[in-house]
């Protein structure tokens, strides 16, 4: 049997859909309510920061999948390890009889101003932000376990209900107010969440260690600044800004986000490039949805988010 941590999350959600005819255990926050449950899974309800919430999560489970975890720019240090590094050491604290622990993680913890060439998973670890260390300790405590793991080291995910920065990049480009960062011809990797998905079910019986996750040939910022131009039949932004005016910019927009903003800068303006000839080797993955058909869906998801709206 297989343990879903996040269960009722963006990801989990894709996770569940592929893991249909498999007998899973959902584990959704105390709270919580999770929609279209499969007849071969069934939900518990816990926190995974709380310890003795988690006493029979695991009862004949074999494989975890952690998915479970905060994605915050703008939390606070103690919020992030609390969820992220300690909600996963209280997982695998229960771990006795599993075989296999899953674990994603995020090319965040490779830290910034990365080589202009393809970094493979022997890269030194340097996580800059709050976010990134609370991955990086997670990180090292699924390693010391002594549990069978596999680490995806995931690329930034996009997709239907991954809204956040997203939509703000959407918004602005179909308002003819988005401008590139630098030069623009620095490569940035993004990938659909049913490819990270179909990436974690292939880890249940295949790989073991670490692995990035990220799309194989990624398109530059101005490259994917006009696809979706040409996609909502918008003039391609040709505004270049340095990222510190970018910064400035963003700044007076933040209402509070400032970190938050001053990340998605950074990665708008870096290249950020991963070997990943090791999954495609172990697990035999390969990109079933390409950046042009997954920037349709986003658009066409955002249109009838938009046409909610009003």
């Amino acid at each position: 049997m297989i343990l879903l941590t996040g269960a009722n999350g963006n990801l989990g959600n894709y996770v569940r859909v592929k893991l249909k005819d498999e007998k899973v255990r959902l584990l959704i926050k105390q709270g919580d309510t999770i929609k279209n449950v499969s007849k071969n899974h069934e939900v518990v309800h816990a926190d995974i920061t709380q310890n003795d919430t988690l006493k029979n999560v695991t009862k004949n489970i074999k494989t975890v999948i952690h998915l479970a975890g905060l994605v915050d720019y703008n939390a606070s240090r103690e919020l992030l390890f609390e969820v992220n590094m300690l909600g996963t050491k209280n997982i695998l604290s229960h771990c006795t009889n599993v075989n296999k622990f899953i674990h994603l993680s995020s090319t965040s913890v490779y830290g910034r101003d990365l080589p202009k060439t393809k970094i493979d998973e022997t890269y030194p670890t340097n996580p800059i932000t709050d976010y990134a260390m609370s991955k990086a300790m997670a990180e090292n405590d699924v390693i010391n376990s002594g549990i069978d793991y596999v680490i995806l080291r995931s690329c930034d995910i996009y997709g239907k209900n991954f809204n956040k920065g997203y939509f703000q990049i959407l918004k602005m480009i179909n308002k003819n107010k988005m401008f590139i960062v630098g030069k623009g011809n620095n490569k940035l990797p993004f990938i659909h969440a049913k490819d990270v998905a179909e990436a974690i079910v292939l880890s249940i019986h295949k790989g073991k260690g670490i692995y990035n996750l990220a799309p194989a040939n990624p398109l530059t910022q101005s490259e994917l600044y006009a696809i979706v131009a040409e996609k909502l039949s918008k003039p391609v932004p040709k505004l270049h800004l340095p990222s510190g005016m970018a910064k400035i910019l963003m700044k007076i927009q933040a209402k509070g986000r400032t970190k938050e903003l001053n990340e998605y800068i950074h990665k708008l303006s870096s290249d950020r490039l991963f070997n990943i000839t090791k999954i495609e080797h172990d697990l035999k993955f390969k990109e079933t949805i390409s950046i042009n058909n997954g920037i349709q869906k986003m658009i066409d998801y955002y249109m009838e988010m938009k046409d909610n709206e009003n």
